[in-house]
C-alpha cells in the first residue's frame, strides 16, 4: 500500500482516537492515584508531581484476511500533574513533517486543568475535509498548502460548560512543535462560535479526567470500580462506559514487558443523538503502572486499526503547559475567546 495515503489515513483517524487512549492517574474529590499510590491533595507537596509517558501509533489496514501496515507512523505525550490546588492532564499527539512520508502532517494538543471540580479546557487540532480512503489519496498528492486548525476553550463551572471554538488558516507548514506560532494565529481570530450545556452533577468537566476517573478507579482500592463516568465538551454531554474488563498477564511492547495487567473495552456515547465509539485499553493493575495503559487499540472501520504502544524511548515534543509563558498565553487567549463569545 502506498505509504502517503496509509500516512493520511492515519493520522487523521488516529489524532482523534488517541484522546481516548492512555490517561496515567485518576483525580476525584482531592485524592490523587498514582503509580498505585494514594493520597489525599492538601498532603501533596509543594512541588508539583509529574507524570509523563510516551507513546507511539502504529497503524494497520486490512488486506483480504491479514493486516498491513507501520509500527511507527505518529508518537503522543500524556502529561499528568498535580499540586495542592490544581490538577493537569494533557495530551499531545502528531507526527513530525521531517520524518514522516511526504512530509505530511496531522497533529493535535488538549488540555484540562481542574480546580475545585471547575475546569479550563484548551484544545487544537489540524482539520481535514477528507472523509473517505479515496478523499485523503487524492489529497495526498497536492502536496503541503496552508493549514486549517481547530480550536476549543472552554469554561467549565460546576453547572455549565461554556465552549468557544474557531477556525484559523496558517500560511506556513507547522507541526506539533509549533505551538507558539500557533497562538499568533489563533489570537488573530475575530470570530469564536459559542457551544453552551448544562452540565450534570456527577459529569467531569472533560474526556481525559472522565476516563482517568474511570480507569483509575479500578486499580485505587477506594472503593468498588466504577462502571460508566459522564462528561462535557463543547456543549455536549458525553457518557464514558466500561463494557467489560479481565486480568491478562503479559503484554510485550518492543524491548519493554509488562505483567499483571487488565484489558478493558470502553464505549464513548453522546447522549443527545446516541452515537458512540468503541475501544480497548491493557493497562496496569499495580506498581508504577498501576492505571497506566501499556497499549489501546481504535478499530473506526473494518478495515482500519490504530494501536497506541507505550514507549519511553520515541521522541515526542515536551508538553507546551510546562513552559509557563505558553501556559499564559493560553490562558489569555481563552479568556479573550470566552469575553468576544
Amino acid at each position: 500500500m502506498e505509504k502517503s495515503l496509509f500516512w493520511c489515513i492515519t493520522l487523521r483517524l488516529g489524532l482523534a482516537a488517541a484522546l481516548v487512549f492512555g490517561i496515567p492517574a485518576v483525580v476525584r474529590d482531592g485524592v490523587t492515584a498514582l503509580g498505585g499510590r494514594v493520597a489525599a491533595a492538601q498532603d501533596a507537596p509543594t512541588v508539583p508531581a509529574v507524570v509523563s509517558h510516551r507513546y507511539r501509533i502504529a497503524g494497520k489496514v486490512r488486506l483480504l484476511f491479514l493486516w498491513a501496515g507501520s509500527d511507527r507512523v505518529g508518537t503522543a505525550r500524556i502529561t499528568w500533574q498535580q499540586d495542592s490546588t490544581v490538577s493537569a492532564i494533557s495530551l499531545l499527539i502528531g507526527s513530525d513533517p521531517q520524518r514522516a512520508p511526504r512530509g505530511l502532517n496531522e497533529w493535535g494538543y488538549l488540555q484540562e486543568r481542574v480546580h475545585n471540580h471547575e475546569a479550563e479546557v484548551f484544545g487544537v487540532r489540524t482539520l481535514s475535509d477528507a472523509v473517505s480512503r479515496e478523499d485523503v489519496q487524492a489529497g495526498a498528492g497536492e502536496g503541503l498548502g496552508p493549514q486549517r486548525f481547530g480550536a476549543i476553550c472552554s469554561l467549565v463551572t460546576t453547572t455549565t460548560d461554556r465552549a468557544r471554538v474557531t477556525t484559523v488558516r496558517n500560511p506556513g507548514d507547522l507541526s506539533y512543535r509549533d505551538l507558539p506560532r500557533l497562538l499568533d494565529a489563533l489570537s488573530t481570530s475575530a470570530h469564536w462560535e459559542a457551544h453552551q450545556v448544562a452540565r450534570p452533577s456527577d459529569a467531569e468537566p472533560g474526556f481525559l479526567t472522565a476516563f482517568a476517573r474511570l480507569m483509575g478507579s479500578s486499580v485505587s482500592g477506594a472503593g468498588p470500580p466504577l462502571s460508566s463516568v459522564a462528561y462535557v465538551y463543547q456543549g455536549k454531554v458525553y457518557d464514558l462506559l466500561l463494557r467489560h474488563s479481565e486480568p491478562t498477564a503479559d503484554l510485550r511492547v518492543g524491548e519493554s514487558a509488562f505483567h499483571n495487567l487488565i484489558r478493558a473495552r470502553y464505549t464513548v456515547r453522546e447522549r443527545a443523538t446516541g452515537r458512540s465509539t468503541q475501544f480497548l485499553v491493557t493497562y496496569g493493575s499495580e506498581g508504577a503502572l498501576a492505571g497506566i495503559p501499556g497499549e489501546a487499540v481504535y478499530q473506526p472501520h473494518w478495515w482500519l486499526r490504530i494501536e497506541l504502544s507505550l514507549d519511553d524511548g520515541v521522541d515526542v515534543p515536551v508538553d507546551p503547559a510546562s513552559d509557563q509563558h505558553l501556559l499564559r498565553r493560553t490562558q489569555r487567549l481563552c479568556a479573550a475567546a470566552q469575553s468576544a463569545g
